[in-house]
């Protein structure tokens, strides 16, 4: 049964609350008995355009009740827009994601968010943005359980409308920090967007809304006079009577003082994106991080703009990561098939430049990965084989009494370590990776504090690595022979080890560390095979990614990881190497 159909048939809190996955006594006392004030946690942060802006943090519980309540309702509208046809284009882009249905019929979303409503508005004659005012504690508690109650789509037993207000409402309102205030102000938002539409359209406009911020474009050669008319007052602008009633109307109203019209030889900004030609990122926005960055790399501490206390890496991550999305988001299709081109010609050679912002995103990622590491770094040849090492250490601390003296963290082989670091996972990639790890995390700043172990398979192909080492890394004392030596020091804080051998004649693979009994558990009738290509028969066999998630990870509890032991102690011993040269 979907979500929809089980809501409407609620009609009790103890039919709603196991929606929820709540106790039914328990969700009721959240609601009813636990006293208003220790409810939430009031704090302000500052707002971009100045003052204030008042936030309410609902306590633990609450916060879950609500973040499952907004999935139900998600959920809901996914099922709602599913059954119109033609399927409608998104008309509100704050706190919601599209659903997608693709060519193989796999049904996926696509997250909506400033970025697509700032492309609804690209390369237009004139931009209007106007903002509702006091736009979340326009929603009361009457409006929001009326809403649940009288909506076609929803027509909720009044009890189960109440209780959805109770959970979602805080003072009589929505309260900003709440997991449903945003779901729930776009369902109640809905009728303003479809009525504001049709007015868009009639004059020639296209109308898009993110939140409380409402933009209308046009490419006609003279505004509209029913969108919006000049004010007496220089450079500002009077929304349309026609506009303004259709928002009051609707329960809102406009913040004159935030209505402003950008014409096209100007910077037009939608959702704080810069749409003149393509959705852009701010000039000023991308020098700040970079000279954040400039900073960090000189000096291992940066600020943001007007603050005193130093910022935080993962600030910073988030600021570089938004702009190289958007940055991806806004190329064009000329741009796309350059890059394109450039990936493809820089097939086996040196890393291939890109543009500024990336670039800028990816030096950033190597410092943070290779530099200022807060704990010990293990690549492994890929991800499986961090999902066998997490589950050995657990297992061998917990059953065998071997501890494992070190925290330490695993490289995570992501799609965008693979775009922006061109860091791929795989012997031969690692050892493009280990070549010009120097180049790569080059920096003023230079206090490792923790090595970076490059971990691989004892086969043909760690020979190559080997080999490499011996040539252009060579170090005294070392014996470069990968039957004999296993743990190499190449440069700086990085670290090759190879899986420890048993004998000369024998190539280690990390699956070989496992008991017999272990790789010959079926699934579905399939036997494990480590082998790739032809020799791998899809048919017959199941892969390492299905070994690691279907099997190692689920039943670790029940796996003797004793043989791995070794690889841990060769890990450890590396690790108090580079602690001691440190030291010293």
């Amino acid at each position: 049964m979907l979500y929809l159909e089980k809501l409407k048939n609620a009609t009790s809190i103890q039919e709603f609350a196991p929606l929820l996955d709540f106790i039914p006594k328990n969700l009721a006392y959240l609601l009813f008995k636990l006293p208003a004030e220790q409810k939430y946690q009031q704090f302000t942060i500052p707002k971009k355009s100045g003052g204030e802006r008042k936030i309410n943090a609902p306590q633990a519980d609450l916060k879950l009740a609500q973040r499952r309540l907004a999935n139900i309702l998600n959920s809901c509208v996914h099922e709602i827009e599913s059954n119109q046809t033609p399927r409608r284009q998104p008309l509100s882009h704050g706190f919601k994601k599209k659903a997608k249905t693709d060519s193989n019929s796999k049904h996926e979303y696509l997250t909506l968010g400033i970025h697509t409503n700032a492309k609804c508005h690209r390369n237009k004659r004139y931009v209007l943005n106007l903002d509702l005012a006091d736009f979340f504690p326009s929603f009361n508690f009457g409006r929001v359980r009326g809403f649940f109650i009288s909506n076609n789509h929803f027509n909720l037993h009044p009890a189960i409308a109440t209780i959805i207000a109770q959970i979602a409402c805080h003072q009589n309102e929505l309260p900003q920090g709440s997991p449903c205030s945003p779901i729930i102000t776009n369902l109640i938002t809905h009728i303003l967007d479809v009525r504001l539409t049709q007015q868009a359209k009639k004059y020639g406009c296209t109308y898009s809304r993110y939140a409380d911020d409402i933009t209308f474009s046009t490419n006609q050669k003279i505004l509209p006079e029913k969108i919006a008319i000049p004010s007496d007052k220089p450079n500002q602008w009077i929304v349309g009577s026609k506009i303004e009633g259709t928002i009051e109307r609707a329960g809102f109203k406009i913040n004159q003082a935030k209505t402003r019209l950008q014409l096209r030889p100007s910077r037009q900004v939608v959702t704080g994106l810069v749409v003149n030609k393509k959705v852009n990122i701010k000039s000023e926005y991308y020098r700040y991080a970079r000279s954040m960055c400039h900073a960090l790399f000189s000096k291992g501490a940066f600020f943001l703009p007007g603050n005193d206390t130093p910022a935080t890496i993962r600030q910073l991550e988030g600021i570089l990561s938004h702009i190289q999305f958007i940055k991806e988001f806004g190329r064009t299709d000329e741009e796309l098939f350059r890059q394109k081109l450039i990936f493809e010609n820089a097939k086996g050679k040196e890393r291939p430049k890109l543009d500024a912002a990336t670039e800028l995103y990816s030096r950033f990622l190597y410092f943070c990965y290779f530099v200022a590491l807060e704990k010990p770094l293990i690549m492994c040849e890929g991800k499986t084989d961090a999902i066998y090492l997490k589950a050995a250490i657990r297992q061998l601390e917990k059953k065998n009494n071997f501890k494992f003296s070190h925290a330490v963290d695993f490289f995570p082989f992501t799609r965008r370590v693979s775009k922006v670091m061109r860091i791929h996972d795989g012997a031969s990639a690692l050892k493009s990776f280990i070549e010009h790890y120097a180049k790569s995390t080059t920096f003023k700043f230079e206090t490792r504090l923790h090595p970076v172990i490059v971990l691989l398979d004892n086969d043909k192909e760690a020979k190559k690595v080997i080999d490499l080492l011996s040539k252009k890394f060579t170090e005294n004392g070392i014996e470069y022979d990968q039957n004999k030596n296993f743990a190499y020091h190449v440069i700086s804080n990085l670290y090759v080890v190879l899986l420890p051998k048993q004998t000369e004649t024998t190539e280690n693979k990390i699956e070989d560390f496992f008991y017999p009994e272990v790789l010959k558990i079926k699934l579905d009738d399939k036997t494990f095979s480590a082998e790739n290509g032809k020799k791998f028969d899809n048919q017959k066999h199941y892969s390492k990614q299905v070994l690691a998630t279907k099997i190692v990870r689920p039943r670790q509890d029940g796996i003797n990881f004793k043989k791995f032991q070794p690889i841990l102690e060769l890990i450890s011993q590396t690790i108090n190497k580079f602690q001691n040269n440190y030291a010293a």
